[in-house]
C-alpha cells in the first residue's frame, strides 16, 4: 500500500489499483508539517541537501486561523510536493518507530 494526499481526487487510487497497490489517504496531509517540525528541530531525522526541498520548506508559511488552528501551506502559485512526500515519509517513519517501540516494551515487560 501507498499512502497519499487529495490532490488528484480518485485518480492516484485507480491508477495505482490497476497494479494491485492499495492508496491510503493520509489522515491530515497538512499536518503533517506540525508533525515533522519537532522531528526535524530535535534531528531526529537529517534531511537530504537538495536544493528543491530546501527551498518548498523554507517556502512554507504558518497560518493561524480564527479559531486558533494553525496551518501550514505553501504560498499561492508555489509549490510542496517534495517537501510534504519528505513531511509524510518522516510521519510515518516514526509512527512506525514508535509503533515498534511500545510493541518491543509490551514484550518485555
Amino acid at each position: 500500500s501507498v499512502t497519499g494526499d487529495n490532490y488528484a481526487g480518485q485518480w492516484p487510487a485507480d491508477a495505482f489499483a490497476k497494479h494491485g497497490i492499495k492508496y491510503e489517504k493520509a489522515e491530515k496531509p497538512k499536518s503533517q508539517y506540525l508533525a515533522v517540525l519537532p522531528l526535524i528541530n530535535s534531528r531526529k531525522v537529517t534531511l537530504l541537501d537538495n536544493d528543491r526541498m530546501v527551498r518548498q520548506f523554507v517556502g512554507l508559511e504558518r497560518k493561524t486561523q480564527w479559531a486558533g488552528k494553525d496551518s501550514i501551506d505553501h504560498p499561492s502559485g508555489g509549490s510542496d510536493d517534495v517537501a510534504n512526500c519528505v513531511a509524510g515519509c518522516c510521519s510515518l517513519a516514526d509512527r512506525s518507530v514508535n509503533i515498534w517501540h511500545q510493541l518491543v516494551d509490551k514484550a518485555f515487560t
